[in-house]
C-alpha cells in the first residue's frame, strides 16, 4: 500500500462538480504516454480524480511521475508482484486530498491459471465543499456471474458503512460468458452485466453507462463501469486513448439534490 501528496498540489477546479475518470491502464508505464494520450479529450485532461486499473508501479516510480506532473494526490494498493521490483494494482490520483485509504481484499477464485489477487482500492475524496467515497475495483474474468457478485460483496459492505456519496468503477470484467471449469467461455448463456447491475441497485447504485457501448476494443465487450449512489451525471462518455485496450469511462457528476450554484 502506498499513498501520497504532491509537492506543489493542484488549485481546486472552479466549479461544484467533480469529473471522474476511470480506465485500465493495460500496463502502460510512460507518463508522457498517458499525460499525452489524453491530450485532445477536454474531460479526461481536465478530470479531477482517476481511477486506474491493471497499474504498474515500476523501479521509475511511474506513480510519483503523475502526482508530480498533474499536482495530484495518490494512492496504490498492490495485487502481484511483477518482478524487478515493479508492483500490479490499483491506483488513484485525485485533485483533492484523499483521506481513510483502505484496500479490500475481494473473494479468491481458483481459476485453474494465470490467476491473481483481486482486490478494492478504496478512499474518501475530500473537497472544500464535499466528501465522496471512492472505489476502484477489478474482479476476476474466468467466474460465472454468482462468484462475480459475490466479489463484489466487500466493496457493497464498505459502501452501505459510508454515508457520502460514493462511486463504485473500474473493470468489472462483465463478459457474458457461462465458463466450463473457468476454462471454457459458452457465450450468452449466463448475463453478467444485468447480475451486477441488479446488486448494484439493490444497494441504490445506478449507472448512466447501461445503453453505451462496448469498452474493450479488441471485442465487442462491455467490461467497465461507473455506478453512482446519491449522485447524478451531468455529462459522461467512452473514449478510445492510445496506450489501452480498454476505452475510458468519464463522467462530470454532483451531489443529488444540489448544482453548481449552490457551491460556494
Amino acid at each position: 500500500m502506498r499513498e501520497g501528496s504532491p509537492p506543489n498540489p493542484a488549485p481546486p477546479a472552479p466549479h461544484g462538480s467533480l469529473t471522474l475518470v476511470s480506465v485500465n491502464m493495460h500496463n502502460e508505464t510512460r507518463s508522457d504516454v498517458f499525460l499525452g494520450g489524453l491530450e485532445g479529450h477536454p474531460p479526461l485532461r481536465q478530470a479531477d480524480v482517476y481511477l486506474l486499473q491493471e497499474f504498474v508501479q515500476d523501479g521509475a516510480d511511474f506513480l510519483g511521475e503523475l502526482s508530480r506532473a498533474l499536482g495530484y494526490h495518490y494512492a496504490f494498493g498492490s495485487t502481484q508482484e511483477c518482478g524487478d521490483g515493479c508492483d500490479l494494482g490499483l491506483a488513484i490520483l485525485s485533485r483533492y486530498p484523499l483521506r481513510d485509504f483502505r484496500v479490500l481484499p475481494l473473494p479468491r477464485n481458483d481459476l485453474q491459471y494465470n490467476q491473481r489477487c483481486r482486490i478494492a482500492l478504496a478512499a474518501d475524496v475530500v473537497t472544500p465543499s464535499q466528501q465522496w467515497a471512492l472505489f476502484n475495483l477489478h474482479l476476476d474474468t474466468r467466474i460465472n456471474a454468482g462468484r462475480r457478485v459475490r466479489q463484489l460483496g466487500p466493496i457493497l459492505e464498505a459502501a452501505r458503512s459510508s454515508s457520502s456519496p460514493a462511486v463504485i468503477a473500474g473493470d468489472f470484467n462483465t463478459a457474458d460468458f457461462l465458463w466450463i471449469r473457468s476454462f471454457l467461455p459458452l457465450p450468452w448463456l449466463q448475463l453478467h452485466k444485468r447480475a451486477v447491475r441488479k446488486a448494484l441497485e439493490s444497494e441504490g447504485f445506478s449507472t448512466p453507462f447501461r445503453k453505451t457501448g462496448p469498452t474493450f476494443n479488441r471485442f465487442p465487450l462491455k467490461l467497465d463501469w461507473i455506478y453512482l449512489k446519491g449522485l447524478r451525471p451531468i455529462r459522461f462518455g467512452l473514449t478510445r486513448l492510445n496506450f489501452t485496450d480498454h476505452k475510458a469511462l468519464w463522467a462530470t457528476l454532483e451531489e443529488e439534490g444540489r448544482s453548481p450554484a449552490d457551491s460556494p
